[in-house]
């Protein structure tokens, strides 16, 4: 490689001035500051990078035949066993390899399903030191990559581990005669390696053999920097390891355990009576009551209009006499009047019905995912999940379930009030011969139902996947290129598309056309025979229109519903997938009754705050004052600040001056009667921040003396101001499948006390 590079045409290089030349089958080593353009150098080298003028890069790299491990690993969406292969043939022995030399043999013993655990957004969620094993193992597996590009593999692993990493894996029979380029940290572990390139501000400034490299002034420089900056200790050269953790591989042949239900699980999700339920009672019943008597009467409404136009229409053509036509026009308007005062009172209850229902959904779904456990659900659940889940899915109950609720309540109550009152009218006989069609109506409707779910539920499905796709493809583009993955994620995401294109235009289309051809049918049918019925049996003529008119209305309501449908059974799959997380496993409660409450946060009215006055007074005269423990250090020259109320001390500066203390015999509920949070303390509490003042005992006083609008206290107990210790006892806890990951623990930490954990 040879000039400068950088991301972005006709911008600053981020790497400058290259004059490298590396012999391929070496292992070569790339150290230096943070943000020196290490990253940077592998993306040239990888052809990420634009060219500045004649530079130019000649490597495997730039022509497809590497292998790129990223600083953050890229894991697509599979199982562990598909992500080690990627598009390569299987080769049993040497996968047992990989796997031993990847370190991947201890993680598959516990893992559900070995390596056929589904990981990727839709799986099993792995540790950072676990992925950057996954990615290192598809590095070595891959055969074709003549080049090797690995960003900081030890970073995310403990120091056994880097060290097996190293003598196994890029030191080992699988990747011997590859070149091999690893960004690092400096450590006694560059001995081993055959080159070693310093970067500063994107420039190599050093390149030679470890021996050298090591022995100049810029390495020096570079360990000087980073030891004061993060206090490195080197490891070892030589580490035991167990020799049980890392079998050789091909000794053990790894068998799926557990079949992986994850991804079914999710694409199964089919909606409860459970989950039904419980939404009516967040809804309340009541509100739903309310709601649903509300629908009845504004269809009620809609047919007595039709019917008091129907009378009239009867006493026009039997010609009636004394039929007044004002009695007929006030009747009609007052039933229209009345319509419309039920569409506006049916939105205020739906209204009250989604507000209540989401208002209880919201706590719950966020209620339990805070209380649960990282082990049994944050480790195994993807972050893109839980933002889907409480964005896309919670939006979905809250604004759409009250709307399509009502189409579709409204629709089958003015079935059955229609119907009903059609079915009145007619003779007996035509309403027996009606039966067989309203049965092929529910059973057009049942076969719909059973079609549309699978294929609503597909579709949610897949464009979840797709959606982790588009994801990877902005953060992790330069992994899917620089590994050969371009066409093969090409075809995967365009397979995404194809199934939720499919999906959608079956049940949008296919099925709702199928549907309403049938039951329009059916619908028209029933039209025809209830016509002839009415004809037949001399029924009034406006009786007998309306009959026509209402059926009519329905056919075409009908339309419009079974689109709704669709977007109901959307709905009912985001409530049935947010009323799972109620049933996620919980953390213990993070208090108990008897726990004392360390932390206060207050509100008080400027017009109910009393009046206070600042004093700068002897500090002798603090020491002597009733109930002053300790003196009170707010100011220069043996001065100390004190907060007077009615010409009694009631406030101090604590000795570090950071926060007020309370005298005793003061109390902070009797300054502040009408505050319940104060009210209901049951210690001494010191402030330690007034409104956004915090860390200055001086300024929070003033704060208190000219308060605005409101006050707002945090109030730290009196009895903890010197910290809080910390005692584990005995302690035995578990962590995933291992019961005994803390075993008989005993720990007393002093208060204030910086503690540092080492294993």
């Amino acid at each position: 490689a040879k000039g400068s590079f950088t991301y972005i045409v006709d911008r600053k290089p981020c790497v400058r001035d290259l004059d490298i030349a590396l012999p391929k089958g070496e292992l070569v080593g790339i150290v230096g500051e943070v943000a020196s353009g290490k990253s940077s150098l592998l993306h040239a080298l990888i052809g990420e990078l634009f060219p500045v003028g004649d530079a130019f890069v000649e490597s495997p790299g730039a022509h497809g035949r590497s292998a790129f491990v990223a600083q953050v690993p890229w894991i697509f969406e599979g199982t562990l066993k598909e992500n080690v292969l990627q598009n390569n043939s299987f080769d049993a022995e040497r996968y047992q390899k990989v796997l031993y030399s990847a370190a991947l043999l201890p993680d598959l013993r516990i893992l559900p399903g070995g390596d056929q655990v589904t990981i990727g957004s839709n799986g099993i969620r792995l540790s950072g030191g676990q992925r950057a094993r996954v990615a290192l193992a598809r590095a070595a597996y891959t055969q074709s990559a003549e080049l090797l590009v690995i960003d900081d593999p030890f970073a995310s692993v403990d120091v056994p581990t880097g060290d097996h990493l190293l003598n196994e894996l890029l030191l080992g029979d699988l990747m011997e005669g590859r070149t091999r380029i690893v960004v690092t940290q400096p450590s006694v572990r560059l001995r081993k390696f055959d080159r070693v390139l310093v970067m500063k501000d994107g420039a190599v400034v050093r390149s030679g053999t470890p021996a050298e490299v090591m022995a100049s002034a810029e390495y020096a420089s570079l360990l000087a920097h980073e030891s004061e900056a993060h206090n490195i200790v080197s490891s070892t050269e030589n580490v035991p390891i167990a020799e049980d953790s890392f079998k050789k591989g091909g000794q053990e042949p790894l068998v799926a355990t557990t079949p992986n239900t994850l991804r079914d699980k999710e694409a199964q999700e089919y909606i409860t009576w459970d989950s039904l339920k419980w939404w009516f009672r967040a809804a309340g019943w009541g509100n739903l009551a309310f709601f649903l008597s509300m629908v009845m009467i504004q269809r009620m409404m809609t047919l007595r209009a039709n019917l008091s136009l129907a009378a009239w229409v009867n006493a026009k053509t039997l010609a009636l006499g004394g039929h007044d036509d004002v009695h007929f026009i006030v009747m009609t308007l007052t039933y229209v009047l009345l319509f419309f005062a039920c569409v506006v009172i049916v939105s205020y209850a739906a209204s009250r019905v989604s507000i209540s229902a989401s208002t209880i959904m919201h706590e719950t779904v966020v209620g339990a995912i805070l209380r649960a456990p990282v082990d049994k659900f944050w480790d195994k659940t993807p972050v893109g999940r839980l933002i889907n889940r409480l964005s896309y899915d919670m939006r979905q109950v809250d604004d759409y379930i009250p709307l399509a609720g009502v189409s579709l309540i409204t629709f089958l109550l003015g079935v059955a009030v229609t119907q009903g009152f059609v079915l009145s009218v007619m003779p007996t006989s035509i309403v027996f011969i009606s039966m067989p069609f309203y049965f092929a109506v529910f059973l057009f409707m049942y076969l719909y139902r059973g079609t549309s779910v699978p294929l609503v539920f597909h579709t949610k499905f897949s464009l979840s996947m797709l959606q982790d796709m588009q994801a990877v493809a902005l953060g992790m583009s330069v992994s899917v290129r620089a590994n050969g993955m371009f066409d093969n994620f090409i075809h995967r995401y365009n397979e995404q598309c194809a199934v939720i294109i499919r999906c959608q235009y079956l049940c949008s289309y296919v099925c709702r056309a199928w549907v309403q051809a049938r039951v329009f049918l059916c619908l028209c049918l029933l039209t025809c025979l209830f016509a002839l019925g009415g004809l037949y049996s001399r029924m009034p003529m406006g009786t007998l229109a309306t009959c026509i008119t209402l059926l009519f209305e329905q056919m075409v309501e009908f339309e419009t519903i079974s689109v709704v449908f669709t977007s109901f059974l959307n709905i009912l799959n985001a409530l049935q997938r947010l009323t799972n997380y109620f049933r996620i496993p919980q953390e213990g409660a993070p208090e108990l009754p008897g726990d004392p409450v360390i932390r206060l946060r207050a509100q008080v009215d400027r017009a109910k705050a009393p009046h206070f006055e600042i004093r700068r007074v002897p500090e002798a005269e603090v020491c002597s004052a009733p109930g002053a423990a300790r003196k009170a250090k707010g100011g220069k020259g043996g001065m100390a600040l004190v907060v007077y109320h009615h010409g009694t001390p009631v406030l101090k500066a604590s000795e570090d001056n950071m926060y007020l203390e309370v005298f005793d015999g003061a109390s902070l509920a009797e300054l502040f009667p009408d505050c319940a949070a104060l009210k209901s303390a049951q210690a001494q509490y010191s402030i330690v921040a007034v409104n956004n003042t915090t860390k200055d005992a001086a300024a929070m006083a003033e704060e208190l003396s000219n308060p605005p609008a409101t006050l707002w206290f945090d109030l730290w107990h009196s009895g903890y101001t010197a910290g809080m210790r910390i005692v584990l006892d005995g302690v035995t806890a578990g962590y995933g499948r291992d019961p005994n990951v803390l075993n008989d623990v005993h720990i007393s930490i002093p208060e204030r006390c910086k503690v540092g954990f080492a294993g």
